[in-house]
Order: C-alpha cells, then structure tokens, then sequence
C-alpha cells in the first residue's frame, strides 16, 4: 500500500475527511477479524466474552498520504450503531487505532514486546480531534506520549464513521517510537472498537497488513 507524496502541501490540505487531496490516494479494503481470545490479558475478560460476539467490525476502507513531515491515514467503516459518549462505567465509544513498529520485526498483534515496542496512533469518538500516541510492550501495557503529536478529523454519516489520523513523521521523545521518512517501507495494523457492543481494550476488531505501507519518495 503506497502512501503518496503531496509535493507543496501543509498539514491542513489534507487533514480533513472531505479534502479533495485525498483524490489522489490510493484506496485498499483491508480484512479485520476477532482479535484472538487466547490473547486477551484476564482469565475474566475471557469467561466474560466467552460466549459473546465481538469485533464487529470486519472490515475498513484506508488511505495514506504524506508530505514529507506528516503521515496520514484515512480509513471509513460501517458503524450503524455509533456510541459517541461514555456516560456510565459499562458505556463505551467507538475507538480506533493505527499500530506501527518501533523497531523490525516488532510484533504488532501481540502489542510488541519489552526489546520490541509498537506505537499506535489512537482515536476515540469522545475525544475527537484530539488523539493519543500511545506506545505498547506487550499486551495490557499501552503508554501514552509525545501527546499532542496525533491529531484526528472525523465526520459520521449513513451509519459510516470516516476518519483521518495524522502524525508527524519523526517524533521526539524519551520513549520509543516509530520514525518514519520518505522511502521508507514499514508494516502496520488496524484496530477499531464498536462501542455499542462494550469493545474496549482487547476486545476488538484487528487486522495486520498483508502488504508494507510505502512512503512514496521525495522527487
């Protein structure tokens, strides 16, 4: 899947859902399926959802652009049961999420491990613009950092959310996390909860790139 490369463009050219730069991305269905119970943290978690369906959501529409400073990726999946707030302990939104190695061969399904972290760029509809950079040592132990650097736009009709996650292709910090340029090939997941069926956390549905995400070369 190729990221392509918008000579001349700031931020705010391509931020937004409805932008006519997004014209000139490419557009994949990626597959997402249950994220696998024998990896859910809890014994409780897995007796709780046992017998329940859950990651809904099976599939997403993506696109990815950059211009040479930030990566953005827009996705847009079938929700007709949106959960915008949380208003009570049991309550929860609908979220979303791109998951990138910080390092080769780190393993985005399991959340990365200790010498091996992932980063994820995190959105969630109460929230809204504001995202979380979030970076992972394994399943159950997601950090936010560097907050600020994701930015997100989102607009919702016809029972579709459609989305865009947005993030610097360098970022500094005292954590570890994904740095990305132009040329650069780099595998990628997708996670995305349907609050309306309670998903959070490791419950959800999820999916791993078949195919690197290129970040088409600067001319």
């Amino acid at each position: 899947m190729k990221a392509s490369y918008l000579a001349g463009k700031k931020l705010a050219d391509f931020i937004e859902v409805t932008s006519s730069a997004w014209l000139l991305a490419e557009t994949v269905d990626f597959p997402l399926s249950p994220a696998p119970m024998a990896l859910q943290p809890t014994q409780a978690i897995k007796a709780q959802w046992k017998d329940r369906q859950y990651g809904l959501i099976d599939h997403v529409r993506i696109s990815a652009v950059h211009n040479g400073e930030h990566l953005a990726m827009r996705m847009q999946w079938d929700c007709p049961d949106e959960s915008l707030n949380i208003t009570d302990n049991d309550v929860f939104t609908d979220a979303a999420a791109i998951m990138l190695p910080c390092v080769p061969g780190a393993p985005l399904l399991l959340m990365g491990n200790e010498k091996a972290p992932v980063n994820a760029c995190y959105w969630r509809a109460n929230v809204g613009q504001k995202g979380s950079n979030i970076v992972a040592r394994g399943i159950g132990t997601s950090q936010s950092v560097a907050q600020g650097s994701v930015v997100c736009r989102q607009v919702r009709r016809d029972g579709k959310w459609l989305l865009v996650i947005t993030r610097p292709l360098l970022v500094e910090g005292q954590h570890p996390q994904a740095q990305l340029r132009p040329g650069d090939k780099t595998p990628f997941g997708v996670a995305i909860w349907a609050g309306a069926n309670q998903e959070r956390a490791g419950i959800k549905s999820v999916g791993i790139s078949s195919e690197d995400l290129f970040l088409e070369r600067i001319e």
